[in-house]
């Protein structure tokens, strides 16, 4: 906690001496043009990502795919966003970044793995996946191969739905 203070407070600090040297250097005309305009263009390259991404889930959840990449594009993009509406440098560079795919994906996958180490460090993962190897399973496992014996012959079947509801009709009947 104290640490991602510091983080914070550390930005923060960045950021003022960045717009105030800029601003001293450049004017601060262009300092507010650079901050309404990086806002601005956050707002809407955010909001173009955004529709493509929810694009792509569409598509991954009509072929029946899990898009795993796309769900964790999505906080990126909503993160990438914000840091381009708040004023300053260095949230401007870490959000461009973090908006534009091809380094998005490397962002994703940084966490990906992070995720994935504190998953196999965990006891109950262990449980589940023993050797906290997570393996996928190949598209031929998709088949369930079973065996049945039917018990009664004498029982009502689905295409005899008619008959199985005067069968509870007549029973209810019978107890009364």
């Amino acid at each position: 906690m104290k640490t991602a203070l510091l983080i914070l407070i550390g930005i923060a600090a960045g950021e003022m001496y960045l717009l105030f040297f800029i601003a001293e250097r450049a004017g601060s005309e262009f300092t507010l043009i650079w901050v309404l305009l990086t806002a601005f263009l956050g707002y809407t390259f955010a909001k173009i990502e955004s529709a493509r991404t929810i694009s792509r889930i569409k598509t991954q959840v009509e072929t029946l795919s899990v898009p795993t990449d796309e769900l964790l594009d999505t906080p990126l993009i909503v993160i990438a966003g914000v840091l381009l509406v708040v004023p300053g440098v260095i949230t401007d560079v870490i959000g461009t970044l973090i908006l534009f795919p091809l380094t998005r994906g490397i962002v994703r996958g940084v966490i990906k793995n992070s995720v994935i180490n504190r998953l196999k460090s965990q006891t109950w993962f262990q449980s589940i996946y023993p050797g906290g190897e997570m393996h996928e399973s190949p598209e031929s496992d998709s088949t369930i191969d079973a065996e049945f014996q039917v018990m009664d012959t004498d029982a009502p079947t689905a295409s005899d739905g008619a008959s199985l509801l005067e069968s509870e009709d007549n029973q209810s009947t019978e107890v009364d």
